[in-house]
C-alpha cells in the first residue's frame, strides 16, 4: 500500500471550528506528490493511498460535516488505449486527520468490451483521388487509435462492384494498418452504397469472417453521399442492418453531402 503524507497547520492536532467554511479554509492546499509534501505547515499525517494515486493533489475539493473532513483530489490520470481520463479519490478524515474511508476503494478498470467495426469506403468515380488518399490515411489513424483495445476491423471498398480488402480474421493476424491498406486502390465507377451496406451485413458480419457474437457491431460508411445506379434503396439496406444489431455511421467526404 502506498503511503502519502499530509501536513496540517502548525500545532493543529484536530478540527474544532464550528463553521465548515472555516475548517475548509484552514486545510486548503493539502498536497500529495510522489510521497513528498510541499506545504509550509508541520505535523505529519499518513494516508493509505492507492498505488495509482501518483502526483495527486489532495484538497482541491474540501467539505466539512461535524468533526469530519472530506478531502478530494480529482487529478489521477488513467490511460485507456490512446485516451487519457482524469479521475480521482476522496478521503474521509476524522478530527485528528485519521483516514476513515477512501472513495472509491479502487478506480474502475478501462473498458474491455469487444467491438467489431466494418469500414465501408466509397471508391466510385465521384471521389477525387486526393480525397481517396486522405480517406486511407484517416482509416489508418482510426485503426491505430484502437490498437490497444479489444476492437477489430474489416474493410470493404465499393463502387458498382465490391472488394473485400480484409475481414476480421485477417485483421487479427496482422493488426498493422499501413500494411493492410498498402494494396488498397480506388475502384472507380458508379456508387452502389445501399447494395454495399447489404453486402456488409450479409457477408462480413459473420463468424466465418471473424466477427464475434458478443461484440458490439459498428458500420462506418465513408462516402460523398452521391448514390448512383444502385438497384437498392437505403430503405432496403439500412433496416436490415438495424435488425442485425449493427450501429451505422456515415462520414462525408469531398464536396458532396451525406443525407442518409
Amino acid at each position: 500500500m502506498q503511503q502519502f503524507a499530509i501536513t496540517s497547520p502548525q500545532g493543529a492536532r484536530g478540527v474544532h471550528e464550528r463553521e465548515g467554511c472555516e475548517m475548509t479554509q484552514r486545510y486548503a492546499g493539502l498536497n500529495i506528490s510522489n510521497d513528498k509534501v510541499s506545504h509550509p505547515g508541520v505535523g505529519m499525517f499518513l494516508l493509505s493511498g492507492p498505488p495509482d494515486a501518483v502526483n495527486m493533489s489532495l484538497g482541491l475539493s474540501l467539505a466539512a460535516r461535524g468533526s469530519n473532513l472530506l478531502a478530494c483530489g480529482p487529478t489521477v490520470h488513467q490511460a485507456c488505449g490512446e485516451n487519457m481520463y482524469i479521475k480521482g479519490y476522496c478521503f474521509l478524515l476524522d478530527q485528528s486527520l485519521r483516514q476513515l474511508q477512501r472513495i472509491p476503494d479502487t478506480l474502475a478498470e478501462c473498458p474491455r468490451h469487444a467491438t467489431d467495426i466494418v469500414l465501408l469506403i466509397d471508391g466510385s468515380g465521384s471521389i477525387k483521388l486526393v480525397d481517396f488518399e486522405k480517406m486511407k490515411k484517416f482509416l489508418s489513424e482510426i485503426m491505430k487509435r484502437f490498437r490497444s483495445t479489444d476492437t477489430q476491423f474489416a474493410l470493404m471498398q465499393y463502387s458498382h462492384s465490391f472488394r473485400d480488402h480484409f475481414d476480421f480474421a485477417q485483421y487479427r493476424r496482422s493488426r498493422d494498418p499501413d500494411s493492410l491498406l498498402k494494396s488498397v486502390w480506388q475502384l472507380r465507377g458508379a456508387t452502389h452504397t445501399a447494395s454495399a451496406i447489404q453486402k456488409v451485413v450479409q457477408e462480413l458480419f459473420t463468424s466465418g469472417r471473424g466477427a464475434r457474437d458478443e461484440a458490439t457491431k459498428i458500420l462506418i460508411v465513408i462516402t460523398d453521399g452521391e448514390k448512383s445506379g444502385d438497384p437498392l434503396s437505403y430503405s432496403d439496406a439500412v433496416p436490415e442492418a438495424q435488425r442485425a444489431g449493427i450501429i451505422c455511421y456515415a462520414i462525408g467526404v469531398s464536396h458532396g453531402c451525406v443525407e442518409n
